[in-house]
């Protein structure tokens, strides 16, 4: 815990001097940019924002409405992370309790590996010891028929606690978690702890909402959303939809980091984030897949965020490099709107020295297939 404190604090915020010169060029390149890659059909329609404090004070949107529903993909987890951390200040469920707790007779950890017993927190910071199947091939899987979940479920390949691998699984897990302690189907916990308490008017979970995806929204109620992250927790309409120090616990540091790093990426609870030495400077998620491409991303020193929401027909290499243009010409506007003279968007990275490279020098062995590296 103490390590964890040392390297966050509650939202700093920060202002500027607005240069409307600045603010103009920046809403010209990003949308000059956005009209050529429609014409292109690299979008077939996307519509993006910037949220300041309670207010969307930009959109620009093409082939879309305001309120137009999009699939989230996996931004849907960090709803989940939300309704997780909501049943814990209700005393529903505990962070550090072992997900057999909730769900009797599911037994994630491997034998071999000697893990400890995957916990809540293992589930929301990516770190239960399930693969990551992107990179991962052809992972052993465990039978639904001996969990009591509703799917199969990857094998760990590491023990619980050691590293950060994401894991739509694990997310899925927590969706049956919050169904066995509320007693409701997910849909239905989603429509009354998010969307009500958000104001979330137009949005939609599938019946076959899972923890890991099914949400489709729009760019007023992802706004909205993001506000309520701003906010600490409160939403617009004035509901506090999570507590401050929630709020905060989910974006603090879960897994060892190298001490020398002065800028920290790393998984929180639900939020990829980065930080330095004043604080958290950014959570977000990223939501792809066929039909989905969506952003979020909050910048609480500068109380400002940045989304986009569009439907690619196909998630390939061309649109994840279009994506991350469109997501740094969004911070460069955000940017300009705050009045910052840095891009809040832009963080430096930290070279080590060949004294902490020493550290670090040894013999690693994997603990599943005991094979070594120097």
């Amino acid at each position: 815990d103490t390590a964890i404190e040392k390297y966050h604090s509650s939202f700093l915020r920060k202002a500027g001097n607005v240069d409307q010169v600045k603010l103009t060029r920046s809403k010209q390149n990003l949308e000059a940019w956005l009209n050529n890659n429609y014409a292109n059909k690299i979008f077939p329609s996307v519509a993006v924002g910037v949220v300041k404090g309670n207010e969307l004070v930009y959109s620009y949107k093409l082939g879309m409405g305001d309120k137009t529903n999009y699939g989230l993909g996996s931004i849907t987890k960090t709803f989940t992370g939300t309704m997780v951390m909501q049943a814990i200040e209700k005393g529903l469920i505990e962070l550090d309790a072992p997900v057999s707790k909730y769900i009797p007779g599911l037994k994630l950890e491997k034998e071999e590996l000697k893990s400890k017993p995957v916990t809540i927190r293992h589930l929301l910071s990516h770190t239960s010891g399930m693969p990551d199947l992107r990179y991962y091939q052809n992972p052993e899987m465990i039978s639904a028929d001996t969990t009591s979940l509703p799917f199969n479920i990857t094998a760990q390949i590491y023990p619980a606690g050691y590293h950060y691998r994401y894991s739509n699984y694990g997310f899925m897990t927590l969706g049956v978690v919050l169904e066995r302690v509320y007693k409701k189907p997910l849909k239905q916990i989603i429509e009354e702890e998010i969307f009500a308490k958000i104001g979330m008017e137009n949005s939609f979970a599938s019946p076959m909402v899972q923890g890991a995806g099914g949400i489709q929204t729009n760019l007023i109620d992802l706004a909205r959303y993001a506000s309520m992250w701003l906010n600490e927790g409160k939403s617009v309409n004035g509901l506090q939809v999570l507590k401050p120090e929630t709020v905060n616990k989910m974006i603090q540091l879960q897994t060892p980091i190298p001490t020398f790093a002065r800028t920290k990426k790393y998984c929180g609870l639900a939020w990829r984030t980065e930080s330095d030495e004043e604080g958290v400077t950014t959570f977000f998620h990223i939501g792809g897949a066929n039909y989905v491409a969506a952003w979020i991303q909050m910048f609480p020193k500068y109380d400002v965020a940045v989304l986009y929401l569009s439907n690619p027909p196909e998630y390939d290499d061309n649109l994840m490099t279009q994506l991350v243009i469109m997501q740094w010409k969004l911070g460069d506007l955000a940017s300009a709107i705050v009045g910052s003279d840095a891009q809040i968007h832009r963080t430096g990275e930290t070279v080590p020295t060949d004294e902490i490279l020493k550290r670090y020098a040894g013999n690693y062995k994997n603990p599943l297939t005991q094979k070594k590296a120097a």
